[in-house]
């Protein structure tokens, strides 16, 4: 089974195509075509583990991963609309790319025509994304 890293998926994705496919995404869980799960966790002895899935046809999978002192590691599985289980990928390129795609799809539908300010809040693992993003 196929497994990609990071530096795979950071060579394969860019941040318009990640907001674009999110986009389409949203649209299909506003229709009704679309599901996703809360996040549930599970903590002991200073770890945490926490999952999600979701079906975007033709696609459903599931997002796993560990937390210790503030740091995650993800794992991803992707299965087609058979079943059939077609790769594992790791989160946190994705993430990366989710995460700021999710906030330029709220200025794209939310904010004003033309823009001239927007604010960052918070500085962690995700702050230099986001600006890329407001660029």
């Amino acid at each position: 089974m196929p497994h990609l890293d990071d530096d795979t998926i950071n060579e394969l994705i860019d941040l318009a195509s990640v907001t674009d496919a999110m986009e389409r995404a949203f649209g299909a869980w506003g229709r009704g075509e679309a599901a996703t799960t809360q996040r549930v966790r599970a903590a002991a002895a200073g770890q945490m583990a926490s999952a999600m899935a979701a079906v975007v046809p033709p696609y459903s999978g599931g997002k796993l991963y560990a937390t210790r002192n503030g740091v995650f590691t993800f794992v991803i599985t992707l299965f087609d609309d058979a079943g059939t289980w077609l790769c594992t990928l790791d989160g946190d390129a994705l993430t990366r790319a989710r995460t700021p795609a999710g906030c330029a799809l709220a200025v794209r539908r939310l904010a004003p025509d033309s823009p001239q300010r927007a604010a960052i809040l918070g500085t962690g693992r995700q702050a230099l994304p986001h600006l890329r993003m407001l660029a």
